[in-house]
């Protein structure tokens, strides 16, 4: 294992400037290349350096993604693939070259957090932005200059350029994210935001701060920018109304044209050089992804002339396991009966209640996660609510007591888990009831930390009141096979209910078993409640979310429709209009993180499914 060493960033704010423009000529762009790493079904370039070097990711038939360098002139990879040596998640992205082949990118570290690094062949250095939980480098110039994104601790996704070592921090004006995909060396950048719908548009930042936005293509459902050159050429991609995703290049953004490998379902142009030579990769209709070099000459009609050299890498198909249905089994007074993943035992009263459980795939979400503060909640309260706010799905579990004592109890809530890593969990605990979409709401107190292996709080619980205590994952779609919890100190002026409530989606992976005693009336109620709730309507819709290819590819399932064709809706928008076959495959162009909401309605009408969810988590 190298020795890491540390690049630590200052932060600075910079503010969002006014917009300019320009005109611009049309181009030509004609592949030179296609070539796959060997074996893997996914074959993923992101820059091209001014000497012709590539650097990317690859992604295993098992799903591990490291980064690899690939020289095009001489058709081969230079190394063998490459991990930053801190990497517990399987995933080192290679994002950005310079002519000296430093390489830069993103990893999974073992606090759940991506990590950014920089690497100086064979070293690696850490990029460290103060104050960011999450750092990743996205591109980097010949002058050693970086740019990518960071989520802050107070939740907020800016963008952030580190020149000479001083990083600055921006944002497009609104935006829920912005990310600076590549810098080049007049320091200009160019990158995508999300606004608050959620819909991706490109901008551009020249070297005093200004912005340009939005860059969208007209008709389109998401703009996506990801590199440029010392000329300002730019290259990227965009999903139409169809939901078919194209790539795009433009000398000036006045102009974008746009490029199609034939024959595949996506295509995505992700660097430049200043010879105008272009990296990318398109998906063909077997899913597998497959890398592009090409080459842009400005002041031309645009005509592709695609010559590809290798043949399409067979990919792994995954099988779903189906997943056994949970029943719960109550003794003495107890009855429910339900699905659910954790084994609440409920005990009398002065006897701490002890909970064991786990969360998986099944379990409700979420939106965002809490902050982890590094303080404890104690009696009286002490801390404030601080969400983390990633935009993410969450699972998690939840659970209801009761306080039937005459007066207020100052509870303590103990978490023992030796889930770590990406399977971080977090627990917290509110006042009458949880809602999901709104973590802060009727929030009274969290454990500061994430159990490693252990960690308590602190809360009060009024008289006659309900305390619900939530056990969610850090990484969002994350799992954490076993934790328990300890419930401590509903007791004293009365009888306590405690009523452990495993809330979880009607499929679940556990038996869970309420177990009261003695004096207690305790009442196991695990409560199943499917996210989302079915829109009412005759059709009932499912989804799978999958990477094929590294692109985040959605599959539609649905019954009860009678009519010929079928509108389908990704994020209230009409992608496509397809015959009525009770499913479809959504290739959506994506391949980080990302979260869709589907619905579909027979062709022409308000009739309509439910809306279902479909997250992926990178």
């Amino acid at each position: 294992m190298k020795l890491i060493k540390q690049v630590v960033y200052i932060l600075a704010v910079l503010s969002a400037l006014p917009l300019i423009g320009s005109g611009a000529p049309d181009a030509t762009i004609t592949v030179l290349q296609t070539f796959d790493f060997p074996g893997a079904p996914a074959t993923l370039p992101h820059k091209i350096s001014d000497e012709g070097d590539l650097v990317g990711t690859v992604i295993s038939v098992t799903g591990t993604a490291q980064g690899f360098f690939y020289k095009y002139r001489l058709g081969r990879f230079s190394d063998a693939p490459f991990s930053e040596p801190n990497d517990t998640g399987n995933n080192t992205q290679g994002r950005g070259i310079n002519i000296l082949r430093h390489a830069v990118g993103e990893y999974s570290a073992s606090d759940g957090h991506f990590h950014g690094y920089l690497l100086k062949h064979p070293d690696f250095f850490e990029v460290i932005v103060t104050g960011a939980v999450d750092t990743i480098p996205l591109g980097i110039n010949n002058d050693g200059s970086i740019a990518g994104t960071v989520i802050l601790t107070n939740g907020a996704q800016p963008a952030f350029s580190s020149v000479a070592q001083q990083v600055n921090t921006f944002a497009v004006p609104n935006a829920i994210a912005t990310f600076a995909y590549q810098i080049n060396d007049a320091n200009e950048i160019i990158g995508y935001y999300t606004d608050a719908n959620g819909i991706a548009h490109g901008y551009t930042r020249d070297s005093a701060g200004n912005l340009t936005f939005p860059i969208d293509v007209p008709g389109s459902t998401g703009t996506f920018l990801f590199g440029n050159n010392s000329l300002n050429w730019g290259v990227g991609r965009y999903t139409d109304t169809s939901g078919f995703t194209h790539g795009l290049y433009f000398i000036t953004p006045a102009n974008i044209l746009i490029f199609d490998y034939p024959g595949a379902t996506l295509t995505s142009l992700e660097g430049i050089n200043k010879n105008g030579q272009a990296c990318g990769y398109y998906v063909d209709a077997t899913g597998n992804s497959h890398g592009l070099v090409l080459q842009v000459d400005a002041n031309a009609t645009p005509t592709p002339t695609p010559t590809p050299t290798a043949s399409p890498t067979p990919t792994a198909t995954a099988t779903a396991s189906p997943t056994p249905t949970a029943t719960v089994t109550p003794t003495s007074t107890a009855t429910a009966t339900a699905t659910a993943t954790a084994t609440p035992t409920g005990t009398p009263s002065c006897t701490p209640v002890v909970i064991n459980g786990g969360i998986d795939l099944s379990d409700p979400t979420q939106t965002n996660h809490l902050k982890r503060s590094g303080v404890a909640q104690t009696c009286p309260a002490s801390t404030s609510c601080r969400v983390a706010a990633d935009g993410l799905l969450h699972h998690y579990d939840s659970y209801t007591f009761t306080n039937t004592t005459a007066s207020t109890q100052c509870v303590t809530i103990d978490t023992n888990s030796a889930c770590t890593g990406i399977r971080f969990i977090f627990t917290a605990a509110y006042l009458g009831s949880f809602d999901p979409n709104n973590i802060c709401t009727n929030w009274i107190g969290d454990a500061g930390f994430s159990p490693n292996p252990d960690v308590s709080f602190q809360v009060d619980v009024p008289a006659g009141q309900t305390l619900v205590v939530v056990v969610s994952n850090v990484t969002a779609d994350g799992t954490c096979s076993a934790y328990t919890l300890t419930i401590t100190g509903l007791c004293g002026g009365g009888t306590p209910t405690p009523t452990p409530t495993a809330t979880a989606t009607a499929t679940a992976t556990a038996t869970a078993t309420a177990t009261p005693t003695a004096t207690a009336t305790a009442t196991a109620t695990p409560t199943a409640t499917p996210t989302p709730t079915p829109t009412p309507g005759p059709i009932t819709l499912s989804a799978t979310g999958r990477k094929v290819g590294g692109i985040n590819t959605v599959r539609l399932t649905w019954t009860g429709a009678t009519s010929a064709n079928i509108d389908v809706y990704r994020n209230s928008v009409l992608i496509t209009t397809v015959p009525n076959t009770g499913s479809y495959s959504d290739t959506t162009g994506d391949t980080g993180r990302a979260r869709y909401t589907y619905k579909v309605c027979a062709a022409g009408t308000q009739t309509c499914s439910n809306e279902v969810t479909v997250t992926f988590q990178q």
